[in-house]
């Protein structure tokens, strides 16, 4: 039986990958996996990204945006990731008295710029 290793044991080592014989990689297939990547490479392909999930504005956000476009402006210069904090934030509320004290909450914090978790931030 073999001699099962201690996490002590392998700290700073790396992991050393083998596989059985019949697991043995198609040294033919990965070249031509290489080379085909150096071409796309040399030919100037690039995978481009596909953004996944839309944005989805809560009707309460929606409803300050169209009384008050600057806020709205404001909201629009955020990067993504701040907006769908806000929104998020916004709509994970089950209540209503929750979502609209949390709408007062931030509305002067997206006016500023910031994000809903900057303060937290270095």
């Amino acid at each position: 039986m073999q001699k099962t290793a201690s996490a002590e044991e392998f700290i700073g080592k790396h992991p050393q990958w083998r596989s059985v014989e019949d697991d043995s990689p198609d040294e033919a297939l990965i070249l031509s996996y290489a080379l085909e990547s150096i071409d796309n490479q040399r030919m100037g392909k690039v995978i481009k990204s596909v953004k996944l999930m839309s944005l989805f504005v809560p009707s309460e956000l929606k409803s300050v945006f169209e009384s008050d476009p600057d806020l709205e402006t404001a909201f629009e210069k955020l990067t993504p990731y701040k907006q769908r904090e806000y929104a998020e934030h916004v709509s994970s509320a089950k209540r209503e008295d929750t979502r609209q004290r949390r709408l007062e909450k931030i509305l002067p914090m997206i006016r500023a710029g910031k994000g809903l978790n900057d303060h937290y931030r270095c």
